[in-house]
């Protein structure tokens, strides 16, 4: 069960979220446990903190 809520500032971060998207596509499973990923990723995208295994 997820739950979802979007607030009314969205499109503040609505291409971010997609760019994030983005790159987690194309980071190869084996890779997405790897400490080095996450904070790549989390470096890259500050506001939206949200774990690649989510």
């Amino acid at each position: 069960l997820v739950n979802v809520t979007i607030f009314n500032n969205y499109k503040n971060f609505i291409k971010e979220i997609v760019l994030r998207e983005a790159y987690i596509l194309f980071i190869p499973n084996n890779l997405k446990e790897d400490e080095t990923i996450h904070i790549f990723i989390a470096a890259k995208f500050p506001s939206f903190t949200l774990s690649l295994l989510e």
